[in-house]
């Protein structure tokens, strides 16, 4: 829902009619979806930035972008390998829990949506 669809119906179709094609899963849930979805914000009609601040702010958002689909991919398929177990996910990673909670919480991933312990990551 939080998805813009700038082409609209269309291009939810479309999503839809690949993800189908492209699963072998009976189920897609959000976090499958969310994986999936190409939500590359930066085509070839970007224009170049005009000062160095806006080539700096660019830079910055770039990498939060780029970096972050990349984060939300790990914690989604550490999570995925743990059956959603947030202790064992953190372990498997190398991270201390608490550490791996942030993330998730960084990334908006409600970790319930898999878990079998749902206050693993609660203060």
């Amino acid at each position: 829902m939080k998805y813009e669809w700038p082409g609209n119906v269309r291009q939810l179709k479309n999503v839809v009619e690949r993800l189908v094609i492209m699963t072998d899963e009976p189920v897609l849930d959000v976090l499958y979806l969310s994986e999936q979805l190409d939500v590359n914000r930066y085509g070839t009609t970007d224009r170049v930035p005009e000062t160095v601040e806006k080539l700096k702010a660019r830079k910055q958002q770039l990498v939060e972008d780029v970096f972050g689909r990349i984060q939300r991919a790990f914690l989604i398929k550490a999570l995925k390998a743990s059956s959603g177990n947030v202790t064992r996910a953190a372990e498997r990673v190398g991270m201390a829990q608490p550490n791996f909670c942030a993330l998730l919480r960084k990334q908006n991933i409600a970790a319930h949506d898999l878990k079998k312990h749902p206050r693993e990551c609660e203060e």
